[in-house]
């Protein structure tokens, strides 16, 4: 089941707030729920996780969970045709917004799929590395192979996505804010996609290896209360950038430096007990790199699903109001 169908807008926005579970009969602003529950969101994201300095693929699944979530919400708002059907031109603005959305997230499942297959190579490495199974340290040939399967995972393309990272966060960029008596929809609209801009670009500057700069023209009109903890995530996340790939890959990657370091190293007889010890912190790394990884593909997966429920709801929104608007 899609996330747009699971969730219930009075659940999710109404009844954390302490809001009256049945929609009152007057609400002088449609959007204030779903601008403040965004602020809360927001804010959940804060403090980012230190130590390491980059940022984790745990915190990127996070940031991604809270995206979709809000599509799911902006979704529900203007499913309501006695708030759509003021701003069809809105709809039909976000239709166009969502193909580079959904883009991103193409270019993000790509770029984690090379990681996952990487990593199967690092998993055969230590599968040789255990040794024979009867407590005797790895055979001459075992190593060898090892090695070359480790090199493998060192020549791994990556970064790839960096060659049209600058252009997909472009992209994403949202539009001029709404200037005015706007619609609750078009207010929702707008900072799906302020959000949208601010996650993709951080899960494209993450992969693409740290792009330090990545978010510097990514800015929201002040005239929103959600602004502030807008900016507030964005500072943070902004200075964790440029300190190479995710927590979780560095980490594999000096686990890594440290299993071939004894491997090509001077041979003695503490290299047995010393090679044991890297390739113990080697597979927790690994397991750490498969957890997040695994974690970020589904919660990509899910956001892409999100998006295209959204654009779904726009599409039949605007089939409704487009016939009305003819036969006036």
């Amino acid at each position: 089941m899609s996330l747009t169908v699971k969730c219930n807008p009075y659940l999710s926005i109404h009844a954390i707030l302490g809001y009256p579970s049945k929609r009152p009969n007057k609400t002088p602003s449609p959007s204030r729920p779903f601008e403040e529950i965004l602020i809360l969101r927001l804010r959940s994201l804060l403090p980012i996780p230190k130590p390491p300095p980059s940022i984790s693929f745990h915190w990127l699944s996070r940031a991604v969970d809270l995206l979709a979530l809000t599509l799911a919400d902006a979704a529900a708002l203007f499913s309501d045709p006695a708030l759509s059907g003021a701003d069809p031109a809105g709809l039909a603005s976000h239709l166009d917004a969502s193909v580079s959305l959904l883009d991103a997230c193409n270019a993000a499942s790509a770029e984690i799929e090379r990681l996952r297959r990487g990593r199967l190579r690092l998993r055969f490495s230590l599968h040789l590395l255990a040794g024979d199974g009867h407590g005797l340290p790895p055979s001459p040939d075992r190593v060898r192979r090892a090695r070359k399967a480790i090199e493998e995972w060192e020549t791994l393309p990556r970064r790839v996505i960096r060659g049209h990272a600058g252009n997909l966060i472009r992209r994403l960029a949202p539009g001029e804010p709404p200037r005015g008596k706007f619609s609750a929809v078009r207010r929702a609209l707008y900072a799906v996609e302020g959000v949208a801009c601010l996650v993709m670009a951080a899960i494209v500057a993450v992969l693409s290896g740290g792009e330090q700069g990545a978010l510097t023209g990514v800015r929201m009109s002040d005239e929103f209360p959600w602004g502030e903890a807008f900016d507030e995530v964005r500072a943070a996340v902004s200075g964790h950038l440029g300190a190479g790939f995710s927590g979780e890959v560095e980490a594999v990657e000096a686990a890594v430096r440290a299993v071939v370091g004894v491997i090509d190293g001077e041979g003695d007889e503490e290299k047995p007990a010393r090679l044991g010890s890297a390739v113990v912190e080697l597979e927790k790394a690994t397991e750490e790199l498969t957890y997040g990884l695994d974690r970020l593909s589904d919660a990509v997966n899910a956001l892409f699903r999100a998006a295209m429920n959204t654009r779904d709801a726009a599409l039949h929104c605007l089939r409704i109001l487009v016939p009305r608007s003819v036969n006036r």
